[in-house]
């Protein structure tokens, strides 16, 4: 099977599998955003290796579990107002103890708050938008700008982007991709009667190239740590970092606003 065989292959089977969890949402979104979470620590703590850093895990795998308890709980004790910034706390308390303990060195410790913070805190963010248009838009976002950027990278990109971070991406390909998400966006929010305005416009354009920056990110992580991909769980797209590191900022970026407007 070509590699593009598989990459579609895996994009149906994978919007399918993300439809089922955003509209059954509950137990179902909470347990697949853990699972993900999990696979994805994983997926850095190798990536790391390369460059001789050791991330500790329990300060990331703990804090994960607690916020999947908390998520759990929000379920169903909505009238407490949970502080899911308590993982955070704990992350950072358990790196640090580890470093007290000479297991690990100060930049473990750094590397690995970072790691919890990235993933499984941001990623959990979603859980906030269910129910809402947002949690759609947070992938609307993230997809268009990817698949609009590569189409138009590869059928008119001739201006490298960032070549010494990602040298596949073009100056057309990034505006390309700007286009299609505003685009798909606005397709979206009028397909569910929401009305917008400038505002809402300008966001759209900026959590675009949010997604973009995200992945520049995830990409710049790779070159360091001289890998090609994250992981290989999803074929011809690799690991969940490879697919998701442009959703994770989307999601912070959308989050501000839900949390502003709400």
């Amino acid at each position: 099977m070509s590699q593009l065989s598989k990459r579609t292959l895996t994009a149906v089977f994978g919007i399918i599998a993300l439809y089922f969890v955003l509209t059954r949402g509950g137990i179902i979104l909470r347990s697949a955003i853990f699972i993900l979470s999990i696979i994805g620590v994983f997926e850095l703590k190798n990536a790391f290796k390369n460059i001789g850093i050791n991330l500790i895990m329990p300060s990331i795998i703990l804090p994960t579990i607690l916020l999947f308890l908390l998520r759990i709980s929000d379920m169903y004790f909505k009238e407490i107002n949970l502080n899911y910034s308590a993982s955070i706390f704990l992350s950072l308390i358990i790196a640090f103890i580890f470093v007290f303990r000479e297991k690990n060195t100060s930049q473990d410790a750094i590397y690995s708050i970072f790691s919890f913070f990235y993933l499984p805190f941001i990623f959990n963010l979603i859980n906030d938008l269910e129910g809402t248009y947002y949690i759609y838009l947070v992938f609307v976002i993230a997809f268009a700008t990817d698949t609009f950027a590569y189409i138009v990278g590869v059928t008119m990109g001739r201006h490298k982007l960032i070549e010494r971070v990602s040298p596949n991406k073009s100056v057309e390909g990034a505006i390309g991709g700007l286009l299609g998400s505003l685009l798909s966006s606005l397709a979206l929010l009028t397909f569910l009667g929401i009305s917008f305005n400038v505002y809402m416009i300008l966001f759209l354009i900026l959590a675009s190239i949010v997604s973009q920056i995200g992945d520049l990110i995830a990409s710049k992580i790779k070159r360091d740590c001289k890998i090609k991909d994250y992981g290989k769980i999803f074929p011809g797209h690799g690991g969940v970092l490879d697919r998701f590191d442009s959703i994770l900022v989307v999601i912070f970026m959308v989050h501000i606003l839900f949390s502003i407007v709400k």
